[in-house]
């Protein structure tokens, strides 16, 4: 009877030790997950603000040419910018050996 007691109290302490240590391991596990994921997380937080910045930068340009005047200067620069027109007097020279 004490051995059987005995055999029992091993085999109950065996499978304890091995659900204790399953569970462990399976924490371990999830820790090193979720560090991997909250380092890409950061890194990608990192981009992102990087995006905003320069998108806050587009829009502070472009709020900087919607306060200018229309004047002749804007109306000359728009025109050599956007429409690729030139004064009658300018000489255009163009390079292509850096291509």
């Amino acid at each position: 009877m004490f051995k059987l007691k005995l055999n029992m109290n091993f085999r109950m302490n065996f499978f304890v030790k091995t659900a204790i240590f399953t569970f462990i391991f399976f924490c371990i596990i999830s820790i090193i997950n979720l560090q991997f994921n909250l380092k890409e997380l950061k890194n990608e937080r990192i981009s992102l603000e990087q995006r905003i910045s320069d998108s806050n930068d587009i829009i502070e340009q472009l709020s900087d040419q919607l306060a200018q005047p229309y004047d002749d200067e804007y109306i000359k620069r728009i025109a050599k910018d956007k429409l690729n027109y030139r004064m009658p007097d300018e000489i255009i020279y163009y390079n292509d050996l850096l291509k």
